[in-house]
């Protein structure tokens, strides 16, 4: 099937997205290092479940516009998914986040909630659960170079993108084909102002209002997905995800899996959101 890429402005910024299928809203959000082509194999699954699925270049990516504020707050993250969920026509969506588009999702879900029929995160511990703790930045340290603005970029750049290659093999280490999906990343950071804008996302702290904004118990089903590959303090975290909602929440565990769950195992993906949205009623 032909991508379709479709344009759209969202607080004033215009926004690119992907779209199949029609019924039921779902939408896919992605994170670093990636561009919304990581749920290509989603979108056509979810279209052969009637679903319109929906997946969304987050904004700096092309070819979503680079915004002229810079802000890449994760408020702001979350107010451009609302709006497109808005710009669909509908009343409310399922949202599914990897990464920061799991940070997206679980905002999105604290400051809307009737907005979000359920979420699906993967790789990215709730709020309400998340520890700032000297163990997690050590094993995470790329929070704190890549928050360096033009100086970060220069990293991500050197040795034709090596930093990106080298984040996927730290973070899924059992993932025999990251290269092949790496390669379309580092081909779309090519792109002129692109590598800043995606390192920009680390730039600024969480405010603290922010912070005790998504700090909340979610109302929305849930579904939060991680890897065994992940690091143990990490893992840690994810198994108390279940604190952060106040409705049915599932936690799952891939065993041999690393940060990119949907890529790495995808039937397994696949048959738990397609069991999750069918337990909640949504279909």
């Amino acid at each position: 099937m032909n991508e379709r890429v479709l344009l759209t402005k969202i607080n004033g910024v215009e926004l690119a997205y992907l779209e199949e299928g029609s019924g039921t809203p779902v939408l896919l959000l992605h994170g670093f290092p990636d561009t919304a082509r990581t749920w290509k194999r989603t979108l056509g699954f979810l279209a052969s479940h009637n679903f319109q699925a929906v997946a969304l270049f987050q904004r700096g990516y092309y070819p979503s516009a680079i915004p002229e504020d810079a802000n890449y707050s994760i408020r702001q993250l979350a107010k451009d998914a609302l709006g497109i969920i808005d710009r669909l026509g509908t009343t409310k969506a399922v949202i599914i986040g990897h990464d920061w588009g799991a940070l997206a999702a679980y905002a999105a879900a604290a400051i809307a909630p009737a907005k979000v029929a359920a979420i699906i995160a993967l790789a990215i511990p709730p709020f309400l659960v998340s520890e700032d703790s000297t163990e997690e930045r050590q094993v995470r340290p790329h929070n704190a170079y890549l928050g360096q603005g033009e100086a970060s970029a220069l990293l991500l750049e050197k040795d034709d993108f090596a930093e990106v290659d080298y984040l996927y093999t730290l973070w899924s280490p059992h993932w025999q084909t990251a290269r092949v999906h790496a390669k379309d990343v580092k081909d779309a950071l090519r792109l002129e102002g692109r590598s800043r804008a995606s390192v920009d996302y680390y730039r600024l702290p969480l405010p603290d209002a922010d912070a005790d904004a998504f700090s909340v118990k979610l109302s929305p089903p849930g579904l939060v997905i991680y890897g065994q590959d992940e690091p143990e303090v990490r893992k840690a975290i994810f198994r108390k995800a279940g604190l952060a909602f106040l409705g049915p929440v599932i936690c799952r565990e891939y065993p041999t899996v690393g940060h990119w769950p949907h890529l790495e195992a995808p039937d397994l993906f696949e048959r738990d959101v397609l069991g999750f949205l069918k337990s909640n009623d949504i279909s």
